[in-house]
């Protein structure tokens, strides 16, 4: 009787699903995951208390729809999961908390595909349950409730901004009349962040704005490189330019940076490989410009554009949000500040600033080894509340703070609370406005320094502010005393502290330009072998995105080609169809056809029509 009524409650919710997605072979990783949760839950909440959920996957494969295809998957699904369902927060049992913490595989299945109000209305509607037979906490108001005839919306859910969620700190309604959504009281902690406005740049139209990365380690630039692209004026961005400063390399760095000179190799400029490897600087006379020593300060000293910004970027910045290059810039613009920093999270000063404004939550790691106390899988950290109040993690507003400079798992409570705020969309807790780095003058720290690279080992003083994600011009840099620049490490030395105090210029961060920051060396290895966050910013789906569009790109260069050619047959117009549609944003394809006089025949119409959407899409790639 139970798997029957089950078998009609997962029926209901198949035929909705279903319907838009045109059978089980159109579903994503993250529709399964949430059909997995869904029927899970459900037969969970509804059989006995034993937790045994085993023949859940059974569901799927009975009925009208009959989704065999789903049930080994389904199993494989629930084998893995089955452990966290009986140990989620029973007083919190809505879809969106199940699913966020089920589906924790990919960080951009949890960022854009977690169900929002309405949809989770939907859903209930749909299934026909009530909060009584469910016992499920769904705080459902008649008036709310959208027309039951609604299907939930395929693209719209898989590609919603997170910024889009609607979320509930006090009561939060959303009525089909187009008005503005009615707050309630509002908790401070998870306040409502407005969405990304959109931004021409027209501010910075004439500024010319480099990002020079230092290269690098492959698996972070994974996650690294999608959003600098998407940076790119070819993108309707800001970058100008991206520089790739080849410091340590691997392999993997190497393969992805030539895959992003094929992407542009329209424009040559655009993408630029300098080389300061240790290798390539190996002449160990000390008079020598090839000296190892001159490598780091001969990288700084080649920014020397004018009219030019620059932006340091660490190969480590594994989250960069949308508009924070443009707001580091016009805050360098501002000139109210030498250096200008990112909102950097998991940062040995900014960590303590984001403490302080509660932007950190409770997260405990889900298998504690009973002998050390230690994580003892790379799961995801479980939320236990919703603030950070645990004496054991203690951030320390300190250069060289233990919690973040030291620890690991410090590292790990940060990343876990930024990616819970971007699954439900309160990043903004992380916004400090503006902060000083040397608000207390410069020499409020006092630490020991060592420079590996000369061996050297000094006690200094200053802000020490890391230098993970900054904006610089190449004006900054008169007066850095070079002979203390050896290597990594030096230059930040230098920047916050000596080089501040000698021209009174401060440092800055600016608290709209938010970045995540993965790792500092005592920190990466147990995030790397007790976690799984770095899997999970390195935005897998989007990667493949990347590969896909590749291909597409090099399919379009071949069609164009014949195209080129046909028209080359056609009439006698001269010059390179590939270096015009460069130079151009937008063209008449028959208009141009007019001026050379090609004759118009009934093929030829038809021809244009086919081959015109091609030419366009190929002029908006380029």
């Amino acid at each position: 009787m139970l798997l029957k009524k089950l078998r009609c409650v997962f029926l209901a919710v198949a035929a909705v699903q279903v319907r838009s997605l045109q059978g089980a072979e159109h579903l994503d990783a993250c529709t399964k995951c949430q059909l997995f949760v869904l029927v899970a839950v459900h037969f969970q909440r509804t059989s006995d208390s034993s937790g045994d959920i085993s023949d859940a996957c059974e569901l799927l494969a009975n009925g009208e729809n009959r989704l065999e295809a789903l049930e080994p998957d389904c199993r494989v699904f629930l084998q893995k999961q089955i452990h966290r369902l009986p140990r989620l927060d029973a007083s919190q049992p809505d879809l969106k908390h199940w699913q966020q913490s089920v589906c924790v595989g990919s960080f951009v299945c949890n960022a854009f595909t977690s169900w929002r109000r309405e949809e989770v209305l939907q859903w209930s509607r749909a299934v026909g349950l009530s909060p009584a037979l469910d016992s499920m906490n769904w705080d459902v108001q008649p008036e709310q409730e959208p027309d039951s005839s609604q299907s939930r919306p395929e693209v719209e859910v898989a590609c919603a901004s997170s910024r889009e969620h609607l979320f509930d700190s006090g009561r939060l309604t959303h009525g089909n009349s187009g008005a503005e959504p009615q707050l309630g009281p509002e908790d401070p902690l998870a306040r409502r962040c407005l969405g990304d406005a959109p931004d021409a740049y027209d501010d910075l139209a004439g500024v010319r704005v480099v990002a020079v990365v230092f290269t690098g380690r492959g698996s972070r630039m994974r996650a690294l490189l999608p959003y600098l692209r998407r940076d790119l004026r070819a993108h309707q961005g800001i970058l100008d330019c991206i520089i790739f400063a080849l410091i340590r390399p691997d392999s993997l760095a190497l393969t992805l940076i030539e895959r992003m000179q094929d992407l542009y190799a329209h424009s040559p400029s655009c993408i630029q490989i300098r080389d300061y490897t240790e290798a390539s600087w190996s002449d160990l006379r000390q008079d020598s410009p090839a000296n190892p020593r001159h490598r780091i300060p001969s990288l700084y000293r080649s920014l020397n554009e004018t009219n030019t910004v620059y932006v340091k970027v660490d190969d480590d910045i594994v989250f960069l949000a949308r508009h924070a290059i443009a707001e580091l810039v016009r805050e360098k613009l501002r000139h109210r500040c030498m250096f200008v920093s990112a909102n950097v999270v998991n940062h040995a000063i900014l960590s303590a600033v984001h403490q302080e404004h509660g932007a950190h939550r409770g997260f405990e790691p889900e298998h504690l080894d009973n002998d050390t106390g230690k994580q003892s899988s790379s799961s995801a950290w479980i939320r236990v509340a919703d603030v950070n109040m645990d004496a054991s993690y203690v951030f320390e507003r300190h250069p060289m703070g233990s919690c973040v400079f030291k620890r690991w798992d410090c590292a790990a409570l940060v990343h876990e609370s930024f990616l819970d705020r971007e699954r439900d969309g309160t990043l903004c807790a992380f916004d400090f406005g503006w902060f000083d780095f040397h608000r207390a003058g410069f020499r409020e720290h006092q630490y020991v320094h060592f420079s590996p690279w000369s061996g050297q080992t000094w006690r200094a003083s200053g802000a020490r502010w890391s230098i993970n994600l900054f904006a610089l011009e190449a004006a900054d840099l008169l007066g850095v005393d070079w002979s203390r620049v050896h290597g990594p490490g030096d230059d930040e030395e230098e920047f916050g502290g000596n080089h501040a105090e000698r021209t009174g210029g401060h440092a800055c961060a600016v608290g709209r330009s938010l970045a995540v920051h993965f790792s500092y060396a005592p920190q990466q290895e147990r995030l790397l072998s007790q976690t799984d966050l770095l899997p999970r910013y390195a935005l897998s789906e989007e990667l493949q995105a990347w590969e896909k569009t590749q291909a597409s790109r090099k399919a379009h260069v071949n069609l164009f080609q014949d195209v080129q050619n046909s028209l080359a047959g056609a009439c006698s117009w001269p010059g390179h169809w590939l270096n015009f549609l460069k130079t151009c944003k937008s063209f008449d394809i028959y208009g141009i056809i007019y001026q050379q006089q090609m004759p118009m025949t009934a093929d030829t119409a038809s021809w244009l029509s086919d081959t015109a959407s091609l030419f366009k899409s190929f002029v908006d790639y380029v």
